[in-house]
């Protein structure tokens, strides 16, 4: 009796051309993994230092909002940032603003400002003592801050470098803002 067996075919080896195929297929799908899993990971930095930021816009807002002075609230904001390198590519803009019209015609002034930190960023309410403050809640049927209140803003820029390379080239924002009013 003649076996049907062929030479190469033993039981549990492959041939040559069917482990070049598994290997290729492995390097497909591996270098499909790492490039989502080097994503996920800048996505991630990403969302944490957003997160970051909006904490502290929120407590540097309060803190001014409670009787400190601009200088020991920016000061204690940029002291309490858990992002590094903040002191350089950060920025706190600390904004005390005042509705000094009436509750019909609201007219908000800022009238004191700080920024501190290496990004020299521009603030977004408004620049310069006694200068009109873009805050949208002044202009309502009901302005807050009402007439002689003042409401103290917090900013807070960062310029935001991804880890790996994956990140540039998901065009993440290169600068991550916030601010909280109080």
């Amino acid at each position: 009796m003649a076996s049907s067996r062929q030479y190469g075919s033993l039981p549990g080896r492959s041939r040559p051309r069917e482990s070049g195929q598994a290997l290729m297929e492995f390097a497909l799908v591996a270098m499909t993994m790492i490039t989502l899993a080097l994503g996920l990971i800048d996505v991630s930095y990403a969302i944490f230092n957003q997160q970051v930021i909006s904490n502290l816009s929120r407590e540097g807002a309060s803190l001014a909002a409670h009787g400190a002075t601009l200088q020991s609230t920016a000061n204690a904001v940029i002291a309490s940032a858990d992002i590094p390198n903040f002191n350089t590519q950060g920025e706190v803009i600390v904004t005390i603003v005042q509705n000094q019209g009436t509750a019909r015609r609201p007219s908000c002034v800022i009238t004191a400002q700080l920024s501190q930190g290496g990004l020299a960023a521009t603030s977004r309410i408004g620049t310069g003592v006694n200068s009109p403050a873009t805050l949208a809640s002044c202009g309502g049927d009901v302005p807050i801050p009402q007439p002689n209140q003042l409401v103290y803003a917090m900013e807070v820029y960062y310029q935001f470098t991804p880890l790996t390379p994956i990140g540039t080239l998901m065009h993440l924002p290169s600068q991550l803002y916030d601010a909280a009013y109080f």
